[in-house]
């Protein structure tokens, strides 16, 4: 019974992260993923100590693996080099073209001479 509230917990986690990425939520340590991930390994790990079996077994290598590519995928996701795109002071701006929020497109061309824009360029990790 445990194990299969192990495997529930791994599928939770996976719609959680599914859910947030569709809804645009980015972290940067998605603590809610390590909770659960974690619970379920440590929940296979005691239903295989009690009861052992290759269903325990396989739960208990998926949990951990699951974790592992998660603590992976976070660790080296952080890791990622600084863009090749390096702008000094007095560079023309590279041109763009990218969707409005009322799904015109506006490049950076158009916008030249119009108004003022500030560019923010997020790496996703600090």
């Amino acid at each position: 019974m445990l194990s299969l509230f192990a495997v529930i917990l791994l599928i939770a986690a996976a719609v959680i992260y599914r859910l947030t990425l569709k809804a645009g939520i980015y972290r940067r340590i998605p603590y809610e993923l390590y909770f659960l991930l974690g619970c379920s390994v440590v929940l296979s790990l005691y239903a295989w100590r009690e009861r052992p079996s290759w269903l325990g077994g396989a739960t208990v290598f998926v949990g951990f693996s699951a974790l592992g590519l998660l603590l992976w995928y976070v660790h080296f996701g952080s890791l990622f080099p600084r863009s090749e795109l390096h702008i000094k002071v007095g560079d023309r701006f590279p041109g763009f073209s990218l969707p409005s929020s009322k799904g015109e497109t506006v490049t950076a061309d158009g916008l030249i001479g119009k108004s003022s824009a500030l560019y923010l360029f997020y790496r996703g990790d600090w």
